[in-house]
């Protein structure tokens, strides 16, 4: 990803998600579920054009960072788990493709309003975008894990710290879209 900047003709979201495809497929996958999930998710919420465009750009882009990590990183001596602190790296890709706003996003989408989530355990200014990602992303963890729609639903319902109001949106968002078979 090296000369990234100095193609101007390449799109250079369209460049990411080559790399991410040709370097971990699964992941790239799972990315795409999340993304086809979340545009629909912001569909019923009847987000415009262009706020529809990031959150599926966002989504779609929100776990480069573990892309070609080892599990456990070692950094002074202190080792972090990935699963941790690859939404930082995460930021890091999206920020150097020059979308900052997009990048803080997807910085964002392991967060919890409660202050206990990841990386950075931020309280109450999580972006409603990056809320958004956590409930598809979970959603397609658990689906992916062999659960069915009621299972993974019910999980996200206790596991999850949403709002009432937007995971009934979301089910919903899923009942309309019967036909969004992805698993």
């Amino acid at each position: 990803m090296k000369n990234i900047g100095r193609c101007k003709k390449l799109d250079k979201f369209n460049y990411v998600l080559d790399v991410l495809e040709q370097q971990n497929n699964p992941l790239y996958k799972h990315c795409e579920r999340v993304a086809m999930l979340c545009y629909e998710f912001g569909r019923n919420l009847e987000l415009d054009a262009k706020a529809l465009e990031v959150l599926y750009k966002s989504a779609f882009l929100h776990e480069i960072g573990r892309c070609d990590f080892p599990e456990v990183i070692t950094i002074e001596g202190h080792e972090l788990k990935l699963s941790d602190i690859y939404p930082l790296f995460s930021k890091a890709v999206v920020y150097s493709i020059g979308d900052k706003y997009i990048a803080d996003i997807v910085a964002q989408h392991l967060e919890k309003v409660d202050g206990t989530g990841h990386p950075c355990g931020i309280k109450d200014e999580v972006h409603l975008f990056a809320t958004i990602i956590r409930i598809c992303d979970m959603y397609d963890n658990f689906r992916s894990e062999g659960d069915n729609h009621n299972t993974a639903t019910a999980r996200i319902r206790k596991e999850g710290d949403f709002p009432k109001k937007l995971i009934t949106s979301f089910i919903k968002t899923l009942l309309d879209n019967e036909d969004l078979e992805l698993w």
